[in-house]
């Protein structure tokens, strides 16, 4: 049984609680309007309304990408989209840099905590999913509450960090995931609390960090499903009280999250413990009786819940109930088969957004790959179907509006990408056209990117066989000049083929790459150079991609050695040249981008080669920046590509793989 990966996050808190927050916001506005709040702070409105709107609207223009135009009004709006991103980000970085100056000075009033406090929140429930930003308001606030032991104000801080900081944790920084954890226990912690809490959104807080401690954080493997059964005990008997049971006959809406908690809880006990391989008969038994008591409290009949379970809960079902032997596999994917046929929300109609949300896009295919692999099907009749599958996946991915679950998508494709239970019936061509659709799929921007410095790669490499074959000699099979000339053909689409694949790591990172609207974080920089390393396991997936991959953890190594990562050495690799061409190419397009990721002021390509020799022996390999220099037909064929060129290049990859 394989291990199932849920990518999306159980519960944030913003789901139910969303519904109770207007109702709480207008309190605390009407509060604001009487002084009672920001007398003597300053109104933080303006600043907060601007970085919403830009937020929406970077959003507005990224869908954009995908509007069926011709060539010169998608050229147009593609421009116009620069000069707004550019805009954004001045716009952007003022507002956040008033902030932290105002924060930094002296005699700092209460209650500018606590409107800064107010429109963090109002942002949180808005849904704007800028995490890194989050991490930078909480460094305010939240030690300032920690100092006075405010756990009406703390509760929400230890939320949105938990929240962050997991996303953070799913990106590669490790660290992260502890950190995500340590919060939600300390909102816990505080269930003493719970029927003294003045804030009434307190009350939702605290069931999502139950719910994403015994569920999210026990799938991840974080919390044992033991520890999650005592906390879900302990939790229940909180909420036994007769005190708590006051709170929740006053609100309907807070009664139903905490039943949804629990029941999302049986659901999942038993499905993480399947996915986790656990053998503990005992445990086994109880997880059961419990999912065994819901569908038995409905009748067996999953169609009609009304509450949101994060999970196609009838196609689980099937899984559980092989798993426990009442059921055969190939029953189970008979079953499975027929529901699947019938999901219309699997089978949008053609142009159509699909309507099914991509967390449970996710689960179906979870399921129905480990409901296959169990069946007493041959090999050639799972994988016909695994394939199957995967292409339905990628084709309901491709159909949903590019700002909307950027985060969950990268994850669910890096997840299918790795997936093993795919990739035995994948061929090697189908590997490398899986991995080449995932960067289309997810990071169209960053595909613009690398099929330009695949251009210029391919473009450099070309006239430096003809003119300096010398340059290659010591890479593999390349023993001289002559040969080098020779394999001229083979040689040249390596490199170009490497420069294509080169960002692959930046596909699980999805949040961070796609900030345009504002300056990189120390924190996010701090991921986004992890994305070197972050590609190992996209070259893994076949023998064929392994030549591809010092070239990818090279790419930001200085000639001379420095750069990241810091434990790959790109001097004692056999392809250290190409590494050093690439880098070059990748570092001119990324200058002198005018039109798909312009937070920048871009530079004319004579500034950059002025850069370039100014940095020759150092940062670039001096061998390939004299010949630049000294041939000035290569020179014009480099220009043009990231000048005019570029333009017909965007549009070029626009109608062949992100409208057609």
């Amino acid at each position: 049984m394989m291990a199932q990966r849920y990518c999306y996050s159980v519960t944030t808190g913003t789901s139910w609680s969303r519904e109770a927050y207007p109702r709480y916001e207008r309190q605390v506005r009407e509060a604001m309007k009487n002084g009672q709040l920001i007398d003597g702070a300053p109104n933080f409105s303006k600043i907060f309304n601007d970085i919403i709107y830009n937020y929406n609207h970077s959003n507005y223009y990224n869908d954009s990408i995908f509007a069926p135009l011709q060539h010169e009004e998608w050229i147009n709006m593609f421009k116009r989209r620069a000069v707004k991103f550019s805009q954004f980000y001045i716009e952007d970085n003022q507002s956040i840099g008033q902030l932290e100056s105002y924060f930094k000075g002296d005699n700092i009033p209460d209650a500018a905590y606590d409107s800064l406090f107010f429109w963090t929140q109002n942002m949180y429930h808005r849904n704007i999913n800028d995490i890194f930003l989050y991490e930078k308001l909480l460094d305010i606030i939240q030690p300032y509450y920690e100092k006075k032991q405010d756990i009406e104000h703390l509760i929400f801080c230890y939320m949105c960090s938990g929240l962050y900081n997991y996303q953070c944790a799913r990106m590669g920084d490790k660290e992260s995931s502890l950190r995500s954890e340590t919060f939600y226990h300390k909102i816990i912690n505080l269930g003493d609390n719970f029927s003294k809490f003045k804030d009434p959104i307190n009350h939702y807080y605290f069931i999502s960090a139950y719910a994403n401690l015994a569920i999210l954080h026990t799938q991840a493997g974080n919390l044992s499903l033991s520890e999650s059964v005592e906390l879900t005990n302990d939790v229940r008997k909180l909420f036994a009280k007769p005190e708590a049971k006051e709170i929740f006959a006053k609100d309907s809406i807070l009664s139903a999250y905490a039943d949804w908690a629990f029941d999302v809880f049986r659901l999942r006990g038993i499905a993480t413990f399947i996915s986790h391989k656990l053998s503990n008969p005992w445990l086994r038994t109880e997880l059961y009786d419990a999912y065994k008591a819901f569908k038995d409290e409905h009748n067996n009949n999953f169609t009609n819940l009304k509450n949101r379970y994060y999970a196609k809960l009838q196609y689980d079902d099937l899984l559980i109930e092989a798993y426990m032997g009442h059921i055969s596999w190939d029953e189970a994917y008979k079953r499975l088969d027929k529901e699947l046929k019938a999901d219309k929300e699997l089978h949008p109609q053609r142009g159509k957004v699909p309507s099914i949300k991509i967390n449970y896009l996710n689960n179906v295919a979870e399921t129905t790959i480990s409901i296959v692999e169990n069946t007493s099907m041959s090999k050639e009749q799972k994988g016909a179907i695994i394939k199957d599958l995967l292409e339905k996946v990628l084709k309901l991915i491709s159909q949903y509006e590019h700002s909307r679950y950027p985060f969950e998508k990268g994850m669910i494709l890096a997840n299918m990408a790795s997936k093993e239970e795919i990739l035995q019936y994948l061929d090697s061509k189908e590997r490398r056209e899986l991995l080449f659709r995932l960067i289309v799929l997810e990071q169209p921007t960053t595909f613009v990117h690398v099929s330009m410095v695949a251009e210029l790669a391919k473009e450099l490499a070309s006239h430096m066989v003809d003119k300096m074959p010398s340059f290659f000699v010591g890479m593999p099979n390349l023993t001289s000049p002559d040969k080098v000339q020779q394999k001229k053909d083979s040689l040249v689409d390596f490199i170009y083929q490497a420069a294509i694949y080169h960002d692959l790591g930046k596909i699980s990172m999805p949040t961070v790459v796609n900030n345009c609207i504002r300056r990189l974080t120390d924190h996010e920089y701090s991921i986004l150079s992890l994305h070197p390393e972050k590609s190992r396991p996209f070259f893994a997936i076949d023998p064929s991609l392994y030549s591809y991959q010092d070239i990818a953890l090279g790419h930001h190594k200085w000639y001379d050695g420095d750069g990241y990562p810091y434990n790959f050495k790109n001097r004692r690799s056999p392809y250290f040249p190409a590494i050093c061409l690439v880098t070059i190419c990748d570092c001119l397009d990324a200058a002198t981008e005018n039109i798909g990721r312009n937070y920048h002021q871009p530079k004319p390509f004579d500034e950059v080669l002025e850069e370039f020799v100014a940095e020759a022996g150092s940062r670039y390999h001096p061998d390939i920046i004299s010949f630049i220099q000294n041939n000035k037909d290569v020179q014009e064929a480099m220009r043009q590509i990231v000048d005019v060129g570029r333009y017909d290049h965007y549009y070029k990859m626009y109608k062949t793989y992100m409208v057609e």
